[in-house]
């Protein structure tokens, strides 16, 4: 038998780990190339608010 659950399951977790990976690419300019480094930490911290509230919601 197949687990119908084991499909959502994985999808969420790539959605997660794919914003987790734009909030990595975009923080990372960011902090390159932003006068001020808290511009990068904000991205992360939003993207890691989203890559949370998803993986609670999912």
């Amino acid at each position: 038998m197949q687990d119908p659950f084991a499909k959502g399951r994985l999808l969420a977790r790539r959605v997660v780990q794919a914003q987790v990976l734009a909030g990595l690419l975009i923080a990372v300019p960011a902090s390159l190339f932003a006068q001020s480094p808290m511009l990068a930490v904000a991205v992360l911290w939003g993207a890691a608010s989203v890559a949370i509230a998803q993986s609670v919601f999912a």
